[in-house]
């Protein structure tokens, strides 16, 4: 999903968007923002595309947000109202068809795709409150619910390996690595 640099993506209370992408996952060449809804972005297999691309901003106001993917573009919010997490794990089996969980927001999702042993997840939820650890686990089972677009509704994760954790203050965004925010600054 793509904006020009005239133009920038933003995403309502309404919303409820799931994108699977080859190349960069969500692509603004100007601004995006997420203030509220569900936004769901399984982002590419490498090739020095991102699970987001943006140049200029990227806030975070609302709603839940996960965008997971290749490790090969890490870029995370510019500002936000909600904490916004950013796990980094290079370690792990993250083949399609694995289960993904994030302890304490309640989302679980199935990978369409295979991203070999090295992820990253972007999460915002508003569920994420200070004082708090929340992991992201990989493997393990689903059981009980609905799986619509890859993304598990209702129903029970058990099992999986932790695979990161973060463990949340007073700063809204946190990551256990080198994320950049701002288009200028991305790591290929």
């Amino acid at each position: 999903l793509e904006a020009s640099s005239s133009y920038y993506l933003n995403f309502d209370n309404t919303c409820k968007v799931y994108v699977t992408a080859s190349g960069d996952g969500l692509d603004a060449n100007g601004y995006m923002y997420v203030n509220g809804g569900n936004v769901y972005v399984f982002g590419p297999t490498g090739g020095g595309n991102g699970i987001i691309d943006y140049d200029s901003n990227f806030e975070i106001r609302g709603g839940t947000f996960l965008a997971i993917g290749s490790s090969d573009m890490a870029q995370t919010a510019t500002t936000a109202s909600q904490y916004v997490l950013g796990f980094k794990v290079s370690q792990g089996s993250f083949s399609s068809g694995t289960y993904v969980n994030l302890t304490g927001a309640d989302i679980t999702v199935k990978l369409p795709v295979s991203y070999g042993s090295s992820v990253l997840a972007l999460v915002s939820s508003p569920e994420f409150s200070n004082g708090n650890t929340y992991s992201l686990s990989y493997g393990g089972t689903y059981s009980g619910g609905n799986i619509v677009n890859n993304v598990c509704e209702g129903g029970t994760y058990s099992g999986g390996t932790s695979a990161a954790s973060i463990a949340t203050t007073s700063t809204l965004i946190a990551s256990n690595s080198n994320f950049n925010s701002g288009g200028s600054n991305r790591p290929f």
